[in-house]
C-alpha cells in the first residue's frame, strides 16, 4: 500500500506563530491556544498547517472527529493520521485504513514504569534487558499506538494486550486480524505507520517552512 508521510519541524514555525495561525480554521486554533506550554501549540499548529497544505483543510467543516477523537475528512479521503513529538510533526495519508505514531528518542519512560503499563509480559522482559536502547522501546511504543489509531480505538484499547514483536516483522496478528508495519528512525524521531494492507510503500518528505505558509 503506497503511504505518502510529510514531516515538519514544527518548533521552526516559532518566528511565523502570528502568520501562521492566522492560516488556521478556528477550531484548530482554538485547540492550538488551550495548551499552556509554547512548544504543544506550535506542534498543534503545525499539525493544522499540515492537513491545510496536504489535504486542503482550509475550514472547521472539512474534518469531523470521531467519539474515539480520531480526526476525518468529512469527504471520506484519502485516509490520514497525525502526530507529533519533540522538534517533529507528521501526516500520513494513503487510500486505505492506517495510523502513524512518532516519539521523539530523548523522551523518559519514566523508570520503566510507562513500559510496564503498556508492555505484554514478554515485551516488558526483553525490555528490561535492553534498558540502555531507547530505540527498542519507542519502535514497541510508536507500533503499538500506530495499530490503536488505525482501528480507531485509541486509548480504549489496551496496548498491554498486544504483541507487536519481534521488530523485524513486518506484519502481526491483532484483534483477529493482520496489520502491517514499518517503522524507521527521521532526526533523533521514531515512526511507526501501521495498515490494514501491506507491505507498505511509503514515501518520506519534509515538509518546509515555506511549504507550509504559502497562501
Amino acid at each position: 500500500m503506497k503511504v505518502q508521510v510529510y514531516f515538519a519541524k514544527a518548533l521552526n514555525l516559532l518566528d511565523s506563530f502570528a502568520r501562521a495561525f492566522a492560516l488556521l480554521p478556528p477550531a484548530r486554533k482554538a485547540k492550538c491556544l488551550a495548551y499552556r506550554k509554547e512548544e504543544d501549540r506550535l506542534r498543534s499548529m503545525c499539525a493544522g498547517l499540515l492537513m491545510r497544505r496536504y489535504l486542503n483543510v482550509t475550514k472547521d467543516e472539512d474534518i469531523i472527529i470521531r467519539p474515539s477523537g480520531r480526526p476525518e475528512l468529512a469527504s471520506g479521503h484519502p485516509i490520514f493520521s497525525l502526530s507529533h513529538s519533540g522538534a517533529l510533526c507528521a501526516i500520513a495519508i494513503a487510500e486505505d485504513n492506517l495510523g502513524l505514531d512518532l516519539e521523539h528518542l530523548g523522551r523518559k519512560t519514566g523508570g520503566g514504569s510507562l513500559a510496564h503499563k503498556v508492555l505484554t509480559p514478554m515485551e516488558y522482559k526483553i525490555f528490561t534487558q535492553r534498558l540502555d536502547d531507547p530505540e527498542f522501546f519507542f519502535s514497541i511504543w510508536t507500533r503499538k499506538e500506530s495499530v490503536m489509531k488505525a482501528t480507531g480505538q485509541g486509548l480504549a484499547m489496551d496496548p498491554g494486550n498486544f504483541s507487536v514483536i519481534p521488530l523485524a516483522k513486518s506484519d502481526h496478528f491483532i484483534q483477529g486480524k493482520t496489520w502491517y508495519f514499518q517503522t524507521f528512525e527521521v532526526s533523533h524521531h521514531i515512526f511507526s505507520i501501521c495498515a490494514e494492507h501491506g507491505p507498505l510503500d511509503i514515501n518520506l518528505m519534509e515538509a518546509t517552512n515555506q511549504a507550509l505558509l504559502d497562501p
